[in-house]
């Protein structure tokens, strides 16, 4: 059984989650913004990306510990980096720039925080999965503009 304080630090956690980001997406497709589309998508496979490839090589038991039975299920055991950290803050780093709307990279900024918090009180991750996230975040966010990706 589910209590409602766990069931909305779980729904807050979703902010984070790949159902958001992808949704952003579809918005941004639907809109035309293709350039905004191209970053979000650039970015969201360079995290899954150099998250597998941290978590394969270097594998940190989340704190409440996960069995697995493959490499793969030892992938998602794996809490360093904090993937829905890094999405968050990704998000809030390409919207916030893109739409260079200040109270909309507050609000995505708070958002982020807000998700990390559910991830440690989830108990999915510890401070520095989160900060490790977030750091990915916030650079491969960065980099779509930096490097221009010819948009």
């Amino acid at each position: 059984m589910m209590y409602p304080v766990h069931e909305a630090i779980e729904n807050l956690s979703g902010l984070g989650g790949i159902g958001l980001y992808g949704v952003v997406m579809m918005i941004a497709l639907i809109l035309g913004d293709y350039s905004l589309l191209l970053r979000l998508l650039i970015t969201l496979v360079v995290l899954y990306a150099v998250t597998v490839i941290i978590r394969s090589l270097y594998f940190k038991e989340r704190p409440e510990k996960r069995k697995y039975n493959n490499a793969i299920g030892k992938i998602d055991a794996s809490s360093f980096p904090s993937l829905h950290s890094a999405r968050a803050l990704a998000l809030a780093v390409i919207i916030g720039i893109s739409l260079q709307n200040i109270i909309l990279l507050a609000f995505l900024l708070f958002s982020a925080l807000v998700v990390a918090a559910t991830r440690v009180l989830l108990k999915k991750h510890d401070i520095i999965d989160i900060l490790g996230g977030a750091i990915m975040g916030v650079i491969f966010g960065l980099l779509t503009f930096l490097l221009h990706f010819a948009f």
